[in-house]
């Protein structure tokens, strides 16, 4: 089974030869290539050969193609600000207040506006290079919900989801309409898998996720199946609470954060999506014998019935060793066949 192949198998909840396994990778591959943030979130040339160089680097099954937090923020036109030519971009002014303000809001074209374009055809040069060899999952940055908090900031998303639950609902609709167009165009690009994370959804107390956002999420997942590609939802930290929300949304496959007890995960999922993860970020920055016993630990709580990719709960820091990286592909070898 080639790797296409295996992960093709894996995310759709099937039992491959063996365990794929694609840790989140953005930071390190900028410092693994030397070149400067600036460079690699504007050029999507040097955006899709540090992510194609990182994954051939350790045999990963998985590549994955993302940028910034501030992609469709920008694109809506926000302005955002390099502070210098090493640093990840940040927003500045929040582009609403309320759902009135959406009146000065379009969806916008994701061929055009920002740099949307960047990431979109990072992707496609990531497919016309690799796209036989590597599943390329390509990252749409935010859902619904995660991209309200960035135009209006976490405070008051937060604020207005608890005392104006109707006026948040006019706001979702629109992110969600933003986030399609963004998917689609992502879709066309030859890409395997689209991702997008909802990275604050664990905070929310489980009746407004369930009331609020999570129709939004699940919308957003109806749009883009069609397109052809597996959908990955992410959540931060502890999702819990609302996992049984997540199973539900459609999404093909789960990456889920290190709080989450895999193989009670695993349980809950009955089957119904595949699940990606959830090896701690702060293990990659420690010794090579406890990191590879940790890896073998959530490969033995995520492999039993298939539907299991071994990656990082979260991205994986910049500052982890060759060794680590090295070590996490030595696990599924070991240990990650079903035969």
């Amino acid at each position: 089974m080639h790797t296409v192949e295996r992960y093709q198998c894996a995310i759709h909840g099937g039992t491959p030869d063996r365990v794929p396994v694609a840790p989140s990778v953005l930071t390190r591959a900028i410092r693994r290539a030397g070149i400067r943030q600036y460079d690699f979130h504007t050029n999507p040339e040097v955006l899709a050969q540090a992510a194609i160089d990182h994954c051939e680097a350790y045999d990963f099954d998985g590549l994955y193609i993302s940028s910034d937090n501030v992609i469709i923020y920008e694109a809506l036109g926000g302005r955002i600000i390099f502070p210098n030519a090493d640093s990840y971009p940040f927003w500045t002014d929040p582009l609403l207040t309320d759902a009135a303000g959406l009146a000065a809001l379009s969806v916008p074209d994701p061929k055009t506006s920002g740099r949307m374009p960047v990431v979109i055809e990072a992707s496609r040069l990531a497919a016309e290079q690799v796209g036989d060899r590597r599943f390329i999952i390509s990252n749409i940055d935010s859902g619904p919900f995660q991209l309200a908090s960035t135009l209006m900031g976490m405070d008051r998303a937060m604020t207005l989801l608890i005392d104006s639950p109707d006026e948040m609902k006019d706001i979702l609709a629109f992110c969600r309409d933003v986030a399609i167009a963004y998917g689609l165009a992502m879709a066309r690009t030859g890409c395997h898998g689209i991702q997008f994370g909802e990275s604050t959804a664990g905070l929310l107390g489980r009746a407004l996720y369930e009331e609020v956002v999570w129709p939004f999420d699940c919308q957003l997942i109806e749009a883009l199946k069609p397109a052809g590609v597996a959908v990955v939802l992410h959540v931060c930290g502890d999702s819990t609470r609302i996992f049984d929300l997540m199973v539900a949304s459609g999404a093909d496959c789960l990456e889920i954060d290190t709080q989450v007890d895999l193989a009670w995960a695993k349980a809950h999922a009955g089957g119904k999506v595949a699940l990606k993860g959830n090896v701690n970020t702060t293990s990659f920055l420690g010794a090579v014998e406890e990191f590879q016993a940790e890896c073998r630990q959530t490969l033995l709580a995520g492999k039993p019935g298939g539907g299991f990719i071994l990656s990082s709960g979260c991205e994986t820091p910049a500052d982890a060793d060759d060794a680590i990286l090295r070590a996490m592909r030595a696990v599924v070898e070991a240990d990650g066949y079903y035969s």
